[in-house]
């Protein structure tokens, strides 16, 4: 049977920079929705943009390495999407990146990297893993 090695390893390997569409959709939601500065729409939606932009490198930087090692478990394990497996990305990718968390010299919050992790690793589970064939 045919699994998709690249696709899975490629895809949760990149989990950390979804975190900054997150951070680029939170700060120009906010930043729309309260108008602090003079900046127009567009200054403020572009200025948006590439502060996710950044965002995404530089967490992909700092968490690349656990969602390397997490993205080669899932290959070697052959996950598919189902309840269980689904699970067990969302929980192994949040304690992922609390764990990881606590190894970088910086002050993180717990929750936030948890959650985050979390959430980051299910969506790219929805997107990256395999349907599981009925019967099996």
């Amino acid at each position: 049977m045919w699994y998709p090695v690249k696709r899975i390893v490629t895809s949760f390997t990149l989990c950390p920079a979804l975190v900054g569409v997150f951070i680029f959709g939170y700060f120009c939601t906010l930043e729309l929705m309260a108008r602090t500065t003079s900046m127009s729409v567009v200054e403020t939606v572009v200025g948006t943009f590439w502060f996710g932009i950044l965002s995404a490198v530089t967490s992909l930087f700092f968490y690349g390495i656990p969602a390397f090692g997490l993205a080669m478990l899932y290959a070697y394990f052959q996950l598919h999407r189902c309840v269980l497996h689904m699970l067990i990305v969302c929980l192994a990718g949040g304690t992922g990146a609390l764990v990881w968390g606590e190894v970088l010299p910086m002050e993180t919050h717990h929750v936030g990297n948890f959650c985050l992790g979390a959430v980051t690793s299910f969506l790219m589970a929805l997107y990256a893993l395999p349907r599981q064939k009925p019967g099996t």
